[in-house]
């Protein structure tokens, strides 16, 4: 009887323990409450380093002479994306040449704290400003990675990547333009736009004024990834995709919010809130599992 009661208060102990939230080792986050602060607050834009972030928020561009390009963001919350409060609200005009393109980026180090050889999780909420009836050449383009701090968009060496095409191309087929896609690869650098079965149509369209929620999950000691996107009606998630590129078991250190424009005058305009990077716990539900079960085969033995 006395070995019962052990038994009972060990797993008393081992549920409530495992019903105990676990903090994360390490997490990064931008919800943008500082506002238009460049000197002193980390969660504005730009910010100062801190809190998981090891630069502000920087930009680049890719410039052909000829062509011109002009960026404003700014935080505001008069129009909400999604529950509330401030966001970044993203608009690139850009006045291109015929057989010419521009690409602009956003981007901002996250390494302070996360470790990139281990698995980690990155959540954030965008939402398509823009008159999508204008999103129709193959180079308008939205696209989400993490990249290079030279970068000005999706690059060819990314581990994960989340892209829109406005038309069919060299790297989109055509089934897939209007379509948020993943990328799945199999790290070697090349780039399967193309294909079906690696440009992953996820069947949740561009619209105008539409709230995406998206989650991804990198493990880079597998190179792989997980991504889930939703518009609040239909959701589509895929897990254990390829990296575009290997990267030796690390990610880069930049996460990238890209737009891209084709001939003529366009404006991408876009907003991004409620990003939260995160690096996943060490599985100690499991050991406390294991642990109870081992309690009670030595309680049975016993008797």
């Amino acid at each position: 009887m006395n070995q019962l009661v052990k038994v009972l208060c060990f797993l008393f102990v081992a549920v409530l323990v495992a019903t105990i939230p676990m903090q994360a080792a390490a997490e990064a986050i931008a919800n943008f409450t500082g506002g238009n602060d460049d000197t002193t607050n980390v969660d504005a834009f730009h910010g100062i380093a801190g809190d998981g972030w090891t630069t502000p928020w920087f930009e680049n561009q890719l410039l052909p002479s000829g062509d011109t390009l002009s960026a404003t963001n700014t935080v505001t919350d008069t129009n909400p994306v999604d529950g509330g409060g401030n966001y970044l609200s993203s608009t690139v005009t850009t006045s291109v040449a015929a057989g010419s393109k521009v690409s602009y980026a956003l981007l901002r180090q996250f390494q302070d704290g996360i470790d990139r050889t281990a698995p980690f999780t990155i959540d954030f909420t965008v939402r398509i400003d823009e008159d999508v009836t204008g999103f129709d050449a193959y180079h308008d383009r939205y696209s989400m990675s993490d990249g290079a701090n030279d970068v000005t968009g999706a690059s060819g060496d990314a581990s994960w990547q989340i892209m829109a095409h406005g038309a069919g191309g060299s790297a989109c087929y055509a089934d897939a333009a209007g379509y948020w896609t993943f990328y799945d690869g199999d790290s070697n650098g090349t780039y399967y736009g193309t294909n079906p079965d690696k440009l992953l149509n996820t069947g949740i369209a561009l619209t105008t004024g539409g709230v995406y929620t998206i989650s991804v999950k990198v493990d880079p000691v597998a190179e792989t990834w997980d991504g889930s996107i939703s518009d609040g009606v239909d959701t589509f998630s895929r897990s254990s995709m390829g990296w575009r590129t290997s990267r030796n078991g690390t990610t880069y250190s930049a996460l990238v919010f890209g737009t891209k424009a084709d001939a003529g005058t366009t404006t991408r305009q876009w907003s991004i809130d409620s990003i939260a990077m995160i690096q996943v716990p060490e599985p100690a539900t499991i050991v406390l599992l294991g642990g109870l079960l081992m309690g009670v085969l030595l309680a049975r033995r016993r008797r």
